[in-house]
């Protein structure tokens, strides 16, 4: 029988410790950046952690390209495509036309957790998908339609505007995160917050929380710190048990 020794604990313990992570809120508005030249992509910095931050938009049945974020200055950030209509309320993250959306791509795994709104017309139905494929994604290959087949996974949904904002569970690490204005079969959400549908949801997003690995890491989906940790306590227990039946042996 092979035993586990005390140094080989250590290193698993030291793992473990490896996982630990810490919280941080990215302000749209006061940690990010546009990035120059282009209209497309920023980087926001908040707690030493890094993320870019890319707007699309995609018609239906189409496929999703690349959009421009606007105004940065007032109560968050929104998304515009060529060819939409200005002004209030299309210079939101809105699904009237298009479904719109700004994908979030960590340099640390991370786990978002929360998410707030500086403003809103009509309704803001929204939804949260974490990247659990492999290799990194290319939203230009895909449309509304086939996201939750070809490696994002499903948050959530809900109808954040009475409150402006939403805590969530984001399930898991990944360094890529959509956060989209709602693209669903219309009904009520799953957490009860209210009816979810399509096509007159206007909002800008102005900031995102989330817990980031500090050891590291920028895959798809990773476990959360807290698992691992009881799987070395559960480790633990049974070397221990094994040693206590060896003693009485």
């Amino acid at each position: 029988m092979k035993h586990v020794t005390a140094s080989a604990l250590m290193v698993m313990g030291l793992g473990f410790a490896g996982a630990a992570s810490a919280q941080n809120t990215w302000s749209l508005l006061d940690s990010c950046t546009p990035n120059s030249g282009t209209t497309q992509l920023a980087t926001c910095t908040s707690g030493g952690k890094s993320v870019a931050v890319t707007a699309y938009a995609a018609g239906s049945g189409a496929n999703f390209a690349k959009a421009s974020m606007t105004e940065w200055y007032t109560n968050g950030i929104g998304v515009s495509y060529s060819g939409e209509p200005t002004g209030s309320p299309q210079h939101a993250i809105d699904n009237n036309g298009k479904t719109e959306l700004v994908m979030l791509n960590f340099t640390t795994a991370t786990m978002l957790s929360a998410l707030s709104i500086g403003w809103f017309e009509n309704d803001a139905d929204i939804s949260v998908l974490r990247w659990t494929g492999q290799g990194a994604p290319d939203l230009t290959t895909n449309s509304t339609g086939n996201l939750t087949s070809s490696g994002w996974t499903l948050v959530a949904s809900r109808d954040v505007d009475p409150s402006y904002s939403w805590n969530f569970s984001g399930g898991g690490y990944s360094s890529w995160w959509l956060i989209s204005s709602y693209f669903g079969a219309s009904g009520y959400a799953a957490d009860g917050s209210g009816y979810l549908d399509k096509g007159n949801d206007y909002f800008k997003l102005l900031s995102f929380t989330g817990t980031t690995q500090s050891g590291g890491g920028s895959g798809g989906s990773v476990p959360e710190p807290g698992t691992l940790a009881l799987a070395g306590l559960a480790l633990a227990g049974i070397v221990g048990a094994k040693r206590r039946r060896a003693r009485t042996v």
